[in-house]
């Protein structure tokens, strides 16, 4: 992709299914606050509700960048949903015995936002899983519900801050919003680039 590099970071990496003492424990380094200071400032200039963040499948790194950015922003004070679209590759498991429901069951079953979202950090941080099964992606990247269920995240949180490796519900995600942006942090050994993405529902 041709886009103008925003900061290259290194953070430790978060494995699949953490337990709530390691997400909490989840930081950004020193290196990635110009990274967030310049989302931040995008985040005001656009009124951005939706940041929609992709890289490489099979990579804590990529997760984990997320987490630093949604901690960041729920201590400045804002209500944050962190939402993990990669159905393949999901690293958001809510511990049991709570229900494993996520973003596709709001879609197709109209579970609530209370039912679907694991609170991290009191009425702060929010966790959304992909949910109970792998959808077909096709009619789960077209669904007309996109809007619907968005709306319920709007009403509940200031930022809702979507992950998904391949990109692939990249329009369903943004499409709700008038001014839309993302960042693409794409994990290397040479530590997450994050990329300024532009208007992410044009081709």
């Amino acid at each position: 992709m041709n886009l103008p590099l925003v900061g290259v970071v290194n953070v430790t990496p978060i494995p699949a299914a953490a337990p709530s003492a390691t997400l909490l424990a989840a930081d950004h380094p020193d290196e990635m606050k110009p990274v967030v200071d310049l989302l931040t400032q995008t985040r005001k200039s656009l009124t951005l509700r939706s940041l929609f963040v992709t890289g490489f499948p099979y990579d804590p790194e990529f997760f984990a960048a997320g987490v630093a950015l949604a901690r960041e922003w729920s201590r400045q004070g804002l209500k944050i949903a962190l939402v993990d679209l990669d159905f393949r590759n999901p690293t958001i498991l809510r511990p049991k015995p709570d229900p494993n429901e996520g973003y596709v069951d709001a879609l197709e079953y109209g579970s609530s936002f209370q039912r679907i979202a694991w609170e991290l950090v009191n009425d702060a941080l929010w966790l959304v899983g992909p949910g109970s099964h792998p959808p077909d992606e096709r009619r789960f990247a077209e669904h007309p519900d996109w809007p619907r269920v968005m709306r319920i995240f709007s009403s509940r949180v200031d930022v809702s801050i979507a992950r998904d490796s391949r990109g692939r519900f990249r329009s369903g995600w943004t499409a709700f919003s008038s001014r839309p942006r993302c960042a693409a942090p794409a994990a290397r050994r040479s530590g997450t680039h994050f990329s300024n993405c532009g208007d992410p529902t044009r081709p």
